[in-house]
């Protein structure tokens, strides 16, 4: 007579029980892979409710202007790149290239690089270019952990014609 351990052996080393764990854990990777991005998308759609419901508080504009930015994309909630163009530590606010003017909070955990130098928080001047990268805020600010003073662009010389 076989014992309950032996039979649980047997059974464990059939060809099915393989197959079952394999579907299983794949099932398991796929949905966790899932999850992580239905998070991802609640923190990036959240980032942008908050946004829109301090737009007002936070830039002193009615709450209709808001609306016509609906049928654009979303902004991002992790950064911005930009210019600079308002500063009032701790906050400095940026028109961002997707034309969206953001505020960035900066703390003492903050990391200001201009080139491969780390500076200071007090030396971001308005029209500085700038790329951010931070984690979005409750309230539709952006708590920086890197400004990046990107170096000026050279004016492009424009062709000028020779004719008369």
């Amino acid at each position: 007579m076989k014992t309950y351990i032996t039979n649980l052996k047997e059974f464990v080393e059939t060809q099915n029980f393989k197959r079952v764990i394999k579907i299983v854990g794949t099932l398991a990777v796929v949905f966790f892979v899932f999850q992580a991005g239905v998070f991802m998308g609640f923190r990036k759609a959240s980032f942008f409710c908050n946004f829109g419901d301090n737009f007002r508080k936070n830039f002193g504009a009615p709450r209709d202007e808001f609306r016509g930015m609906m049928n654009r994309d979303m902004p991002n909630a992790h950064g911005v790149v930009g210019k600079v163009v308002g500063v009032s530590l701790p906050n400095i606010i940026v028109a961002g290239d997707d034309g969206v003017e953001k505020i960035i909070s900066v703390s003492k955990k903050t990391f200001v690089r201009k080139f491969r130098d780390n500076i200071k928080a007090e030396e971001i001047k308005i029209d500085d270019s700038v790329i951010v990268v931070g984690a979005p805020l409750k309230d539709g600010k952006i708590d920086a952990r890197l400004i990046r003073i990107m170096p000026i662009q050279p004016l492009q010389k424009t062709a000028t014609s020779t004719n008369p």
